[in-house]
């Protein structure tokens, strides 16, 4: 008897609360979101300190809902309702949750440094923000502080990559709908400068080196890199099946990687096709004489998803010491010491012989060839990577450019009086 008083007397208190119902044994809430009436049971027992509470929950949400603000599947996140509504209920997935299944879901995708890669960005990630940080709560500011702690040990293109990481995560996750922002705006507001500088050689410095170089094969390997843009994985890659002399052509099928010479697809996973310049077509057909007529070598092709394909491939260029073992092909410092020796010796100021692919673009580009095909020589996925990199020798290209094109226009009438 004592008990149902009780309940009455509770009963009455929550008669006087606008928007508050006895449900059962439970209080259940009432209020209108978007023109519908909604009622929600709390799954806390009748009590009076559980009354208080209910009516201080209904006052927030009603607050919420004049602010615009309300999330209904963030305060009842098993709600029936939710599909009446056409609300989705976005999972509170952690940052190490998310890794995991992005990590499952591209890693077929992805080849093996590049899952390195990612792997090596997403530790880095977790460990500053937190591995059980919800990923719907992630805001630019922690992109901002992730960057400006990657700076603080990290050279500034391994910045950029690793941002460039957990940007294809924050954006796999908006497609997914774990997270409710735009990451592209995340994302662009923790952009940095790369530290990426072309330094291309000038012609006459490219003769130089040639003319100190007396190994022919060093010599054409220095030819096909100037004329070409090809990267020094794709060149150790070439075999003589990417090359057909008659349409002047070369196929860049795949790339060696730097540490452990794995042979995979080129950067963009995708093979293209380079046209053969005069010097470096000529520097192709006299390595034919050097490497044309020797054997072949299989190597393990590594596809993405983990497929490895036997493959046999004459190469191109080949050392003349090989490691037992190993297919004759030359490995990541094979540059280095020819190199170091042809630059002292020309007296030309020291680069890197990857700046011979940036004269390739600076050389290009100075003698107007247009940056779309520019680009795709390169193995670009745009012309976006010429712009940010070698903006300088465009801009430097743009008035003849004009004057090439007003000198065109005048030979096909346009001559205002």
């Amino acid at each position: 008897m004592g008990r149902v008083n009780a309940i009455d007397n509770l009963s009455t208190l929550v008669a006087g609360q606008t928007g508050l119902e006895v449900h059962g044994n439970k209080l259940r809430l009432c209020f209108s979101y978007k023109g519908n009436r909604c009622r929600e049971v709390l799954d806390i027992p009748l009590s009076k300190a559980n009354i208080k509470f209910a009516a201080n929950k209904l006052a927030a949400i009603k607050h919420e809902i004049a602010l615009g603000n309300f999330d209904y599947a963030k305060h009842f996140p098993n709600s029936k309702a939710l599909v009446r509504l056409g609300i989705k209920n976005t999972p509170n997935m952690t940052l190490a949750q998310a890794v995991t299944t992005f990590m499952e879901s591209v890693g077929p995708t992805v080849g093996i440094s590049t899952k390195r890669s990612y792997l090596s960005a997403f530790r880095r990630m977790t460990l500053f923000l937190g591995q059980d940080m919800p990923i719907s709560d992630l805001l630019p500011m922690h992109i901002e502080r992730l960057r400006n702690d990657l700076f603080s040990d990290c050279k500034p293109r391994s910045v950029k990559t690793y941002l460039g990481h957990v940007g294809n995560l924050l954006n796999w996750a908006a497609r997914n709908e774990l997270i409710e922002r735009e990451f592209d705006v995340r994302v662009n507001a923790a952009k940095l400068s790369t530290g990426k500088s072309a330094d291309p050689f000038e012609h006459w410095e490219f003769q130089k080196l040639l003319e100190v170089t007396s190994n022919k094969q060093f010599k054409n390997i220095l030819l096909v890199l100037a004329y070409t843009g090809i990267r020094p994985g794709e060149l150790r890659a070439l075999s003589w099946e990417d090359v057909d002399m008659e349409r002047r052509e070369l196929h860049i099928r795949r790339s060696i990687t730097q540490q452990k010479m794995q042979f995979k697809l080129p950067k963009t996973n995708r093979t293209r096709i380079v046209h053969l310049m005069p010097p470096a077509l000529a520097a192709l057909q006299e390595q034919f004489k050097i490497t044309g007529a020797l054997s072949d070598a299989k190597i393990d092709m590594h596809l993405p998803g983990g497929m490895i394909v036997r493959q046999t491939l004459r190469p191109v260029f080949r050392p003349t010491r090989v490691v037992p073992g190993r297919p004759p092909f030359y490995s990541g410092v094979f540059l280095v010491a020819p190199w170091q020796a042809a630059i002292k010796k020309s007296g030309v100021r020291y680069r890197r012989a990857y700046q011979l692919r940036h004269t390739f673009a600076s050389w290009n580009i100075t003698a107007h060839g247009n940056l779309a095909f520019i680009a795709e020589q390169m193995g670009h996925n745009s012309a976006r990577m010429l712009q940010e990199v070698y903006g300088k020798w465009i801009e430097s290209a743009s008035r003849s450019e004009a004057d090439l094109i007003w000198s065109a226009m005048q030979k096909n009438g346009h001559l205002p009086q």
